[in-house]
């Protein structure tokens, strides 16, 4: 269980403690609807997770460059904020 506790550590370095909070009570819904021990629901919480995160940042990103193809003229620092991390 050390290692998990240490993997799932290691998949959140830089998360919100609102992300954390998120993946906690996620993974308490899934324990009680799936029957699963907590390890493996916060495992199931954390890869859905990682899924938004990475569907944000895509979003994100496409929107940054649409705003780059609608206004050429303006500085790439003035996009940053699109392309932030979740």
């Amino acid at each position: 269980e050390d290692s998990l506790m240490e993997s799932i550590l290691d998949n959140t370095d830089g998360y919100s403690g609102a992300h954390i909070k998120e993946l906690v009570d996620f993974a308490k819904m899934i324990k009680m609807d799936d029957k699963l021990d907590i390890g493996q629901s916060l495992v199931k919480s954390l890869k859905k997770l990682q899924k938004q995160k990475e569907l944000i940042n895509r979003i994100k990103s496409e929107n940054a460059k649409k705003r780059r193809l609608m206004y050429p003229n303006e500085k790439s620092e003035d996009f940053m904020g699109d392309e932030a991390e979740y």
